[in-house]
Parts: C-alpha cells; sequence; structure tokens
C-alpha cells in the first residue's frame, strides 16, 4: 500500500502487509485494488483461486458465481457484516475459507475507493505454521514435530510411518509424547491446539 498523509493508515497498512492470512480490497465492482503479501502468494500458487482482468475468480463455477455475487453486493452480507465462503482447492487440499467484510473508515483511507475486504483463510497453511509455534512452545523434539506435521495431513499413522521410514509403533510413540506435551487426547484436539498457536504476522 502506499503511504498516506494518515499516521493511523499507514500502521495500518504495515499490519496488514504482514498477516499471514491472505486479504483483498476490491471496489464496489468487486476489482481487486490490493492484496498483501500472503494474497498475491495465494493466488501465484494456484489453489483454488485465480485473477481474471482484476477479479477473483474460483476454480469451481458456481462458487465463482457466488463469489463474484458476494463481491458485486448482488447477495447482501449478513446482518453483522460478514459473509463467508468455502472456496474448493484441488484435492487433496482442504476448501479455503473466505469471510467477506464491508470496509470500515480506517481501510477505505488506507485504499481509497475499497468498499470490501476478502480475508482468506488456508485451513492446511495454518495448521503447518502453528506446528513450528507449538513445537517451540511445548518443547517438541524435530522427530515429534514431523510426526505431528504429517499427521495432520495423512491421518494414517502408517502413511506417516512409511513417509519417515520408521515403524508405525515408533510413530505413535512419538505422536503420543506430542499430545502429552501439549496436554490433548485426541487427534482434534491437537488440531485446536496448532490453529489457536498459528502466528498471526508474518
Amino acid at each position: 500500500m502506499p503511504s498516506t498523509k494518515c499516521p493511523a493508515c499507514d500502521a495500518f497498512a504495515k499490519v496488514i502487509a504482514r498477516l499471514d492470512h491472505a486479504i483483498f480490497f476490491l471496489d464496489r465492482n468487486g476489482n481487486v485494488l490490493h492484496a498483501n503479501a500472503a494474497g498475491v502468494a495465494m493466488l501465484s500458487s494456484g489453489h483454488g483461486l485465480s485473477l481474471v482482468n482484476r477479479q477473483l475468480v474460483a476454480r469451481d463455477a458456481p462458487v465463482a458465481q457466488q463469489l463474484a455475487d458476494l463481491m458485486t453486493g448482488a447477495v447482501p452480507v449478513a446482518t453483522e457484516g460478514i459473509a463467508t465462503i468455502s472456496i474448493p482447492q484441488a484435492a487433496p487440499r482442504r476448501p479455503l475459507i473466505g469471510s467477506v467484510i464491508a470496509c470500515g473508515a480506517a481501510a477505505s483511507e488506507a485504499v481509497p475507493a475499497a468498499r470490501i475486504v476478502l480475508l482468506i483463510t488456508d485451513p492446511d497453511a495454518d495448521l503447518h505454521a502453528g506446528v513450528t509455534a507449538v513445537a517451540r512452545a511445548f518443547h517438541l523434539t524435530p522427530t515429534e514435530a514431523q510426526v505431528v506435521s504429517l499427521f495432520i495431513r495423512r491421518s494414517r499413522l502408517e502413511d506417516v510411518a512409511e513417509e519417515l521410514r520408521l515403524r508405525p509403533s515408533t510413530v505413535r510413540t512419538h505422536l503420543k509424547h506430542a499430545m502429552v506435551k501439549t496436554g490433548t487426547t485426541k487427534q482434534s484436539d491437537l488440531v485446536r491446539v496448532l490453529v489457536a498457536a498459528r502466528p498471526p504476522l508474518r
């Protein structure tokens, strides 16, 4: 974002640039005015979304239409000012989660003509960022962290064991140690810890 005469807007712009979530600012016609670094990286990856004639386009045709309608205001945003959309990615990746938010004053000043903010979360990327934070916070060994990272992607001990060239019983032991250290007893609990631990800034 270009520097403005508004110090608060410049501070806002610096925070947006460092956020780990993909953020897009759009005008009333759904044209992308600005994307933060995470947004640019997401578009470059080719997963789920692309940019065509300044418009965000989803891979899935019905979702692409739903997204276009939200971006141009054809579909009203919920009463709390936020609409949510699931954006499919190529298998085996899980869908992106998009939140469409009406622009506040600071966003409108920092990005003139912006009317909508689209915040995109990639559940897969978020979990892996959380692994690093959890490994540091809970003193996981490198192998425990690696097992956790692979386990949340593969979800089968046998697949993790094969990739790491370890016996399933060894992988199970490392996973149990990681769960004890994080105070979790189920895979779903461990995933919640990983999501909560994901650092918001790059």
